[in-house]
Protein backbone atom coordinates (compact mmCIF):
# COMPACT_ATOMS: atom_id res chain seq x y z
CA UNK A 1 0.00 0.00 0.00
CA UNK A 2 1.42 3.60 -0.79
CA UNK A 3 0.44 6.40 1.66
CA UNK A 4 0.52 10.23 0.86
CA UNK A 5 0.86 12.67 3.63
CA UNK A 6 -0.34 15.98 3.34
CA UNK A 7 -0.57 19.12 5.85
CA UNK A 8 1.31 20.44 8.42
CA UNK A 9 1.48 20.63 11.93
CA UNK A 10 -2.45 22.16 12.46
CA UNK A 11 -3.80 19.46 10.13
CA UNK A 12 -2.25 16.47 8.42
CA UNK A 13 -4.39 14.00 6.69
CA UNK A 14 -3.01 10.26 5.51
CA UNK A 15 -4.63 9.42 2.17
CA UNK A 16 -3.45 5.41 1.29
CA UNK A 17 -4.20 3.15 -1.75
CA UNK A 18 -2.87 0.01 -3.91
CA UNK A 19 -3.02 -0.87 -7.63
CA UNK A 20 -6.24 -3.26 -6.77
CA UNK A 21 -8.05 -0.35 -4.63
CA UNK A 22 -9.42 3.13 -5.14
CA UNK A 23 -7.55 5.78 -3.00
CA UNK A 24 -8.77 6.41 0.77
CA UNK A 25 -8.22 8.72 3.91
CA UNK A 26 -6.93 6.16 6.08
CA UNK A 27 -5.82 9.39 9.22
CA UNK A 28 -6.53 12.79 10.01
CA UNK A 29 -4.48 14.27 12.60
CA UNK A 30 -5.07 17.60 14.52
CA UNK A 31 -3.87 19.18 17.67
CA UNK A 32 -7.03 17.92 19.47
CA UNK A 33 -7.58 15.10 17.40
CA UNK A 34 -6.01 11.94 16.13
CA UNK A 35 -8.09 9.15 13.88
CA UNK A 36 -7.72 6.61 12.22
CA UNK A 37 -10.38 5.08 9.57
CA UNK A 38 -10.40 1.35 9.44
CA UNK A 39 -10.33 0.35 5.82
CA UNK A 40 -10.80 4.23 4.74
CA UNK A 41 -12.93 6.62 4.12
CA UNK A 42 -13.87 7.14 0.49
CA UNK A 43 -12.64 10.67 -0.96
CA UNK A 44 -15.41 10.79 -3.91
CA UNK A 45 -18.33 8.35 -4.67
CA UNK A 46 -19.90 8.82 -8.08
CA UNK A 47 -23.43 7.43 -9.15
CA UNK A 48 -23.87 7.06 -12.62
CA UNK A 49 -26.16 6.02 -15.28
CA UNK A 50 -25.84 2.76 -15.87
CA UNK A 51 -23.57 2.45 -12.48
CA UNK A 52 -25.21 1.94 -9.73
CA UNK A 53 -24.10 1.20 -6.33
CA UNK A 54 -22.96 -2.18 -4.27
CA UNK A 55 -25.82 -4.48 -3.64
CA UNK A 56 -27.80 -3.72 -0.32
CA UNK A 57 -27.10 -0.52 -0.03
CA UNK A 58 -29.21 2.16 -0.81
CA UNK A 59 -27.21 5.15 0.32
CA UNK A 60 -24.08 6.90 -2.11
CA UNK A 61 -21.53 4.67 -0.77
CA UNK A 62 -19.61 1.90 -2.50
CA UNK A 63 -20.71 3.29 -6.24
CA UNK A 64 -19.27 1.31 -8.83
CA UNK A 65 -17.51 4.54 -10.38
CA UNK A 66 -16.20 5.26 -6.91
CA UNK A 67 -14.72 1.69 -6.48
CA UNK A 68 -13.00 1.61 -9.88
CA UNK A 69 -11.20 4.52 -9.09
CA UNK A 70 -7.18 4.49 -8.91
CA UNK A 71 -4.65 6.97 -7.96
CA UNK A 72 -3.15 8.64 -11.32
CA UNK A 73 -1.26 11.24 -9.95
CA UNK A 74 -0.99 14.19 -7.45
CA UNK A 75 0.09 17.63 -7.17
CA UNK A 76 0.77 20.23 -3.68
CA UNK A 77 0.92 23.57 -4.44
CA UNK A 78 1.64 25.68 -1.34
CA UNK A 79 1.09 29.52 -2.39
CA UNK A 80 -1.37 31.94 -1.94
CA UNK A 81 -2.21 31.40 2.11
CA UNK A 82 -2.63 27.66 2.09
CA UNK A 83 -1.89 24.00 1.02
CA UNK A 84 -3.87 22.83 -2.34
CA UNK A 85 -3.60 18.97 -2.87
CA UNK A 86 -4.72 17.48 -5.96
CA UNK A 87 -5.38 14.11 -6.31
CA UNK A 88 -6.18 12.75 -10.05
CA UNK A 89 -7.99 9.49 -9.74
CA UNK A 90 -8.74 7.50 -13.10
CA UNK A 91 -11.27 4.82 -13.64
CA UNK A 92 -9.72 3.92 -17.48
CA UNK A 93 -12.71 1.37 -18.18
CA UNK A 94 -15.32 3.76 -17.42
CA UNK A 95 -13.84 6.39 -19.25
CA UNK A 96 -13.91 8.79 -16.01
CA UNK A 97 -11.22 10.70 -14.49
CA UNK A 98 -11.50 12.70 -11.43
CA UNK A 99 -9.56 15.28 -9.32
CA UNK A 100 -10.38 15.54 -6.20
CA UNK A 101 -9.23 18.79 -5.01
CA UNK A 102 -8.51 19.57 -1.08
CA UNK A 103 -7.33 23.49 0.36
CA UNK A 104 -6.21 24.04 3.65
CA UNK A 105 -5.39 27.94 4.50
CA UNK A 106 -2.32 27.88 6.36
CA UNK A 107 -2.52 27.55 10.40
CA UNK A 108 -5.80 26.52 10.49
CA UNK A 109 -7.45 22.94 10.88
CA UNK A 110 -10.10 23.18 8.05
CA UNK A 111 -10.25 21.73 4.43
CA UNK A 112 -12.25 22.55 1.88
CA UNK A 113 -12.68 19.71 -1.04
CA UNK A 114 -14.40 19.18 -4.22
CA UNK A 115 -14.04 17.25 -6.80
CA UNK A 116 -13.83 17.60 -10.53
CA UNK A 117 -14.98 14.97 -13.06
CA UNK A 118 -13.86 14.58 -16.43
CA UNK A 119 -15.53 11.58 -19.23
CA UNK A 120 -12.08 11.08 -20.88
CA UNK A 121 -13.42 9.31 -23.45
CA UNK A 122 -16.28 11.55 -24.53
CA UNK A 123 -18.36 8.91 -24.58
CA UNK A 124 -22.34 9.40 -25.32
CA UNK A 125 -24.44 8.33 -22.54
CA UNK A 126 -22.84 8.86 -19.49
CA UNK A 127 -24.97 10.61 -17.45
CA UNK A 128 -23.98 11.31 -13.32
CA UNK A 129 -26.54 11.50 -11.59
CA UNK A 130 -24.51 12.07 -7.82
CA UNK A 131 -20.92 13.59 -7.20
CA UNK A 132 -20.06 13.52 -3.46
CA UNK A 133 -16.70 15.21 -2.25
CA UNK A 134 -15.20 13.70 1.30
CA UNK A 135 -16.76 15.65 4.51
CA UNK A 136 -15.87 15.03 8.50
CA UNK A 137 -16.23 16.96 11.61
CA UNK A 138 -13.18 16.04 12.73
CA UNK A 139 -11.57 17.96 15.80
CA UNK A 140 -14.50 19.01 16.85
CA UNK A 141 -14.51 19.87 20.83
CA UNK A 142 -17.17 21.81 22.73
CA UNK A 143 -13.84 22.84 25.18
CA UNK A 144 -12.56 24.27 21.79
CA UNK A 145 -15.05 26.57 20.36
CA UNK A 146 -14.17 29.47 22.11
CA UNK A 147 -10.66 30.56 21.26
CA UNK A 148 -9.15 34.40 21.55
CA UNK A 149 -8.10 34.39 17.57
CA UNK A 150 -11.70 33.64 16.69
CA UNK A 151 -13.22 35.79 18.48
CA UNK A 152 -14.54 33.67 21.43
Amino acid sequence: MEELVWGDDNLELTIGWAPDAEPRLQRIRTVTTDQLFVGGVALVEILAVPHGHTPASDRLVGTVVGRSLRYREHGIDNSHGGSRLTLSLIAAELGVQVDVVLWSPDRVAAVQSHSEVTNIHQREGLALQSVTSWVSPFGYSPAHTRRPDFGG
